[in-house]
């Protein structure tokens, strides 16, 4: 048999965020993947920077061959020397947002770190309208607060809430972000999955919250009493990881192209309200469902995309001061 095909695996491992997100993943990109390739995707636990960097130290394959992870992270990977680099053979990076693509990660999907709260607590006009009333210790947003436990978007949310703009928002003072963080310190309920994060708002746990447009938009087309705002959001998303080095790369790559597919983006952005993160794939979508996405142009305004350059070159300083002051 020739080489290639002796080489092509039975599965990739793909590490997404689960939940609805991993449903959207499995209709809009692993299925295809497979049919045109006859490979299975088996969907594994969420990987950061940490996790992929332990893999190509470790040479630990069977851990996982594509990481799906916030882009911020994989800007991290990157400045480390982590990654493949994404063969743009059969992929039209142009047609990829500005700031959306690097020359080894690309944006799978574009969601919003949104502001949310509990509308039995704060109902009509007595609903929170920015970060800055998320991060006020007291008064008229009295209640638990919930949070992504993760220096990315939490760092930069943080910032604003403390009352920096939209455009001055970097270059990040982290030190400015974490004395907005002391101040609600004892009201923060943290979570780690954004399954974990609806669970805090719907279970009564927090009251107001951080959480990606898609999940709000499930809870409240649920009937839940849920409401959140694109007002400032931070927008950044999942991006597409090789581990550097790993010898399923080849297929790897073949899975990238099915993920830069604009229609793959489209029916994607259809099953949950994340935006694509390419001019065709938006250009595919309908103008009801663009209006509750991040990349709809009305929410586009309001919202500001993380800096992942700024990310590249001092995310493991600011990781390491967030660890430091959670665990201080």
């Amino acid at each position: 048999m020739p080489a290639i095909a002796q080489s092509k695996p039975d599965q990739l491992l793909v590490a997404d965020g689960g939940s609805i997100l991993r449903d959207a993943y499995t209709k809009a990109y692993y299925e295809p993947f497979t049919q045109k390739t006859g490979i299975k995707v088996v969907p594994q636990s969420y990987m950061g920077a940490a996790e992929i960097k332990a893999i190509v130290d470790n040479k630990a394959w069977g851990q996982g061959d594509v990481a799906l992870t916030g882009t911020a992270e994989a800007a991290v990977v990157s400045t480390q020397g982590l990654a493949e680099k994404i063969d743009y053979g059969n992929i039209d990076r142009a047609d990829f947002f500005d700031s959306m693509s690097s020359d080894d990660w690309f944006m799978t999907l574009v969601a919003a770190s949104c502001l949310a709260w509990n509308t039995e607590k704060f109902p009509g006009d007595k609903a929170p309208k920015s970060w800055t009333d998320f991060f006020k210790k007291s008064g008229s947003f009295p209640g638990r607060r919930t949070l992504q436990k993760a220096a990315t978007l939490t760092l930069d949310i943080a910032a604003i809430g403390d009352g920096v703009a939209r455009d001055k928002l970097y270059p990040l003072d982290i030190n400015r972000s974490i004395a907005s963080l002391d101040r609600i310190r004892d009201d923060i309920v943290w979570w780690e999955s954004g399954s974990q994060s609806q669970q805090n708002m719907v279970s009564g746990e927090a009251d107001l919250g951080f959480l990606w447009n898609g999940r709000a938009q499930q809870l409240k087309d649920q009937g839940k009493p849920i409401d959140f705002t694109f007002q400032d959001a931070v927008l950044d998303g999942d991006a597409f990881v090789i581990p550097k080095g790993h010898p399923n790369a080849k297929w790897a790559h073949e899975l990238a192209v099915v993920f830069a597919d604009g229609k793959n983006q489209a029916k994607f952005t259809e099953l949950l309200p994340y935006g694509a993160a390419t001019k065709s794939g938006v250009a595919l979508v309908s103008p009801a469902r663009l209006a509750v996405t991040p990349t709809g142009p009305e929410n586009r305004k309001v919202t500001v995309l993380q800096d992942f350059a700024w990310w590249a070159k001092n995310g493991e300083e600011a990781m390491r001061r967030f660890t430091e002051w959670t665990i201080g």
